[in-house]
């Protein structure tokens, strides 16, 4: 857990924030913690600051998860918020310098222990890039990231530079994750694939179209046969046919 989560915490803050700044503590004891997520977010204390009101949302204090044990993750229903997110200058220079208008594929599960069970897998996704070629698509991340053939790869150094960039695409396919988050604080819509792991339910924002097996997901932190099915039964097809119905864009006649 982290991005992604982090942002999630930033949405908690904005519903609960009435001009004076929110800390957000680990646990019910703790301390105000800080994150690069929230870096010039005027909502949110500073650590070693004093505060009135707090929040917890912490690692072990997560708002969309029971429990957890060695082998799995208990889910339970969740709506997050997008969270807004404070670029600095640069941040916006740099995303100014992007001509808008593209689509950003995240083939990349994080790399942790279940992302086996998020894995959609490589040739699937360069399927996806072959049925959007009448599109300009690109990918995001730091120098040498493995990049899907005929992918543009615009370098961002961090994820606030990929929040930054991801605001001037017109849409997007990830699978549920810190990218998700991302798009859905960015207000860009497109295609979240949760699989058998997840759901909507649990992390989903209703921007976006989502694609998922049923009820809150198994949350296997070891290898899962559901979760493997249902990834190797999810074609590039649906995947195309779905975002271009969100985004209202024509069929590739080349694809």
């Amino acid at each position: 857990m982290g991005w992604g989560d982090e942002l999630m915490a930033a949405g908690e803050v904005s519903k609960v924030y009435d001009g004076e700044p929110v800390a957000i503590l680990g646990n019910p004891k703790g301390s105000p913690r800080s994150h690069a997520a929230w870096e010039n977010n005027p909502q949110i204390q500073k650590p070693n600051q004093s505060y009135k009101k707090f929040i917890v949302n912490g690692p072990g204090h997560r708002p969309y998860v029971q429990s957890v044990s060695n082998s799995r993750w208990f889910w339970k229903p969740y709506k997050p918020i997008p969270a807004p997110i404070y670029f600095t200058a640069e941040e916006l220079r740099f995303a100014q310098s992007i001509e808008e208008g593209f689509i950003a594929l995240e083939p990349h599960p994080k790399d942790k222990q279940e992302a086996v069970n998020r894995d959609w897998g490589w040739d699937k996704w360069v399927e996806l890039a072959g049925l959007l070629s009448d599109q300009r698509v690109v990918q995001f991340g730091v120098k040498g990231t493995k990049i899907l053939p005929g992918v543009e790869h615009i370098v961002t150094n961090t994820p606030r530079l990929m929040a930054a960039a991801l605001g001037r695409a017109k849409g997007f396919v990830s699978t549920e994750g810190g990218f998700h988050h991302t798009a859905g604080a960015m207000k860009v819509k497109g295609v979240v694939i949760y699989g058998h792991y997840n759901s909507p339910m649990v992390t989903g924002y209703d921007m976006h179209h989502h694609i998922y097996d049923s009820g809150l997901g198994c949350g296997s932190r070891v290898k899962c046969p559901k979760c493997k099915e249902f990834m190797q039964n999810l074609s590039a097809k649906r995947v195309n046919d779905a975002l271009r119905q969100i985004l209202n864009l024509k069929g590739n006649e080349n694809g």
